[in-house]
């Protein structure tokens, strides 16, 4: 088994790691993320929820930190819609995306925090979080030299962490879809250079 970026190393002797206790603490502790956000992460929550002990973690992974850093590299890839109507697979990942942080108004801002707090965290979350699945959504709709594909990526996530966290504002995902995609439209006619 190789070694995941915050575990301990695992000893020579005695008895191996099992590769399905590891992968159960680390969807746990992903799932008790989305649920509760990082600054409400207990570790005895996560040993609860893997249906595993506390030391059994802690034999994995020296802090909660290391934890959560491997926990967020683990975090499985998004499938994009691919149907034949590209405004129509936009409009479903930018509704799922208002949905899911409308319904978790604490995330966003514990992310922040996490940010701030822990190098290894931050580098986590910037290697799993990735603009080109809406940039790919964007350039079907728009085209794949249209000069706006990197804002339009970077401007629905921008708008949903100003709305949820900056403005405290509840976020109506039919609306805010409705939104975007008229801004879309709008721009799918104009070409600024």
């Amino acid at each position: 088994m190789s070694k995941r970026s915050g575990q301990r190393a695992e000893l020579t002797r005695g008895r191996k790691r099992d590769r399905n206790r590891t992968d159960a603490i680390l969807a746990a502790t992903a799932e008790l993320i989305i649920e509760h956000g990082f600054d409400k992460l207990r570790v005895q929550d996560v040993a609860e929820k893997a249906g595993s002990g506390l030391g059994t973690i802690y034999r994995r992974w020296e802090t909660k930190e290391a934890l959560v850093t491997d926990a967020i590299r683990a975090f499985p890839d998004p499938p994009l819609p691919s149907s034949d109507d590209a405004a129509a697979d936009l409009e479903a990942v930018i509704r799922e995306k208002a949905d899911f942080y409308a319904s978790k108004p604490d995330l966003l801002p514990g992310v922040i925090a996490a940010l701030r707090e822990d190098k290894s965290i931050a580098e986590a979350i910037r290697d799993r979080y990735d603009d080109e699945p809406l940039r790919q959504l964007f350039a079907r709709l728009l085209g794949s030299d249209h000069p706006q594909l990197d804002l339009l990526a970077e401007l629905v996530p921008a708008i949903l962490l100003n709305r949820t966290v900056f403005h405290n504002r509840s976020v109506q995902a039919d609306k805010f879809a409705d939104e975007i995609m008229a801004l879309v439209k709008a721009l799918s006619s104009v070409r600024v250079e």
